[in-house]
């Protein structure tokens, strides 16, 4: 029987429950404050290119009412490493100049897309006769869609290094014919001029620009989209201007740009003034980062505990797909009772998981992955191998490298219910190396110390052999050395059990090759 380095923790390879499988044992463990240096590059991996099997079809219900379930015990992790995780990806996915935002105005389905360019200018003609913004805009967002669609990154690229690297009614623009235009230049060369027109002069004289336009606009100017130039200076302006017209969104931008210095001067203060204005227009990303940043005192600011709860159930109530944070960390706070006594709000774990169901419908991996946790080891509430299963495959699929882990550990010992899942070594060590290669692309906090798990997982399968013909400790030392290199002590514990080893059997080797020659002489 193999037995594992740390005497309180359950030898993973002599259970049959998954609750005590590796990453929930050896590796799921806070690590020390004094971390061993950071080695960023992992060169002998082997990348895994063809999607691996998720064990649960994913298109089937999959979750029980939250009024079904039974809240059994109490989790004592802590919720600030998810919460700052959680505030990071909403930094990457909404603070950056994303082109999938550029509009809020739906189009009507049934236009159909211009075929000539002669089509394009009549549609732009009757557009403007209208004299209403928003059939402009709806007309602008398709031609962006329909350029966006037909291009090629070919195409793209050289269109973007030639007419369309200009910003409409740039002199330098070059001139080109009108019989030598394609369809899609037409396009976007309108699309661009009508936001132009709607973000600066609006519909003439005594009429105010419109403010979706210009958050718009300031899309692109800020990303570089569709050709225009990086300007983050103007796109500064242009947020500030849509938000003087109340458009929330734009607040949250200006926020954004004031709190990272992006086509303004740093300043936290005014960030703190532009999240207020957007959160009291209910918007649920202002509301979040307003709740964290009180919560944890970002920004310079001295946290206000019933602030930062107060924020954070607006923005879980108003939370969508796109911003499900807010459900996450307050589950999480809800189940350590992190806020009881500055709050006096009682931990209630029968609420925390409703809000994770929640997030984790909306598509949210950390929720799915905690959800996985909690059905695997029944600690708030009943065990479900089903569901466990099902969640980790998700956040797996998601691209989550703690949910391949997951689905890892559960392939190691397989599923007590009979059809649901068969212990598979090969699978077993196939998912760790996924999870290795999701940790390795992980732009957050948490990346280092997920590094770190995924290896020391690859390296104690390779030391054991499993998923392999027979144990190859030469592999295992590299990634164990990758593993405590990002700051896993078990790993560094584990190279120098097996280095002692191989001295030591260096050593009777030798004593014994001495004794065979004394016998020989």
């Amino acid at each position: 029987m193999l037995q594992t380095e740390n005497e309180s923790l359950p030898d993973p390879f002599n259970s049959g429950l998954a609750t005590h499988c590796i990453t929930k044992g050896i590796l799921d463990k806070q690590h020390p404050a004094g971390i061993m240096p950071f080695n960023e590059k992992l060169d002998h991996l082997e990348v895994i290119n063809s999607p691996l099997p998720c064990p649960v079809n994913l298109h089937t219900e999959i979750w029980e009412e939250p009024h079904d379930i039974e809240p059994q015990g109490s989790l004592t992790s802590n919720s600030s490493g998810s919460s700052q995780s959680g505030i990071n990806d909403l930094n990457t996915s909404l603070a950056g100049f994303s082109s999938d935002t550029h509009s809020q105005v739906t189009s009507p389905s049934n236009r159909t897309t211009p075929q000539t360019v002669e089509q394009v200018y009549k549609l732009c003609e009757r557009a403007r006769a209208t004299g209403n913004p928003r059939v402009q805009l709806e007309l602008c967002n398709e031609f962006i869609d329909s350029f966006q669609l037909k291009c090629t990154n070919e195409s793209l690229e050289s269109f973007s290094s030639g007419s369309s690297s200009f910003a409409p009614g740039d002199p330098k623009k070059p001139k080109i014919k009108k019989k030598d235009r394609t369809v899609n230049e037409v396009m976007l060369k309108e699309a661009l001029r009508i936001l132009e027109r709607l973000a600066t002069t609006g519909q003439g004289m005594g009429k105010c620009a419109d403010s979706e336009a210009q958050y718009i606009l300031a899309n692109f100017l800020g990303m570089g989209g569709l050709g225009l130039k990086v300007n983050h200076d103007r796109a500064f302006q242009l947020y500030i201007q849509a938000s003087k017209q109340c458009h929330p969104e734009a607040t949250y931008r200006a926020a954004v740009c004031y709190e990272l210095g992006l086509g303004t001067r740093k300043d936290t203060s005014r960030a703190i003034i532009f999240y207020r204005k957007a959160a009291h227009l209910c918007h649920p990303a202002s509301m979040y980062k307003l709740g964290m940043i009180m919560l944890r005192g970002y920004c310079n600011q001295t946290p206000v505990m019933r602030e930062a709860v107060c924020w954070l159930q607006r923005a879980a109530k108003h939370a969508t797909a796109q911003v499900p944070h807010a459900l996450h960390t307050l589950a999480m706070i809800q189940i350590t009772g992190e806020l009881g006594e500055s709050t006096s709000m009682l931990a209630d774990t029968a609420y925390a998981i409703e809000l994770l169901l929640k997030a984790a419908t909306f598509g949210y991996a950390p929720s799915q992955v905690k959800l996985g946790e909690c059905y695997e080891t029944g600690e708030l509430v009943k065990p479900d191998d089903r569901l466990s299963i099902l969640w980790y495959s998700r956040a797996a699929q998601l691209g989550s490298a703690e949910g391949a882990l997951g689905l890892s550990t559960w392939y190691l010992t397989g599923s007590e219910t009979q059809g649901l899942l068969d212990q598979s070594d090969l699978q077993a060590l196939l998912w760790a190396r996924k999870a290795t290669i999701v940790a390795l692309a992980m732009e957050n906090d948490s990346k280092r110390w997920t590094l770190a798990k995924a290896c020391y997982t690859v390296g104690f399968y390779m030391e054991h052999g499993i998923g392999l013909d027979v144990p190859s400790i030469e592999e295992a030392i590299e990634w164990y050395k990758q593993s405590a290199d990002n700051g896993h002590y078990d790993a560094a514990r584990r190279l120098d059990h097996i280095r002692a080893m191989t001295h030591h059997t260096d050593e009777v080797d030798g004593k014994q090759r001495r004794q065979s020659h004394c016998h020989t002489m």
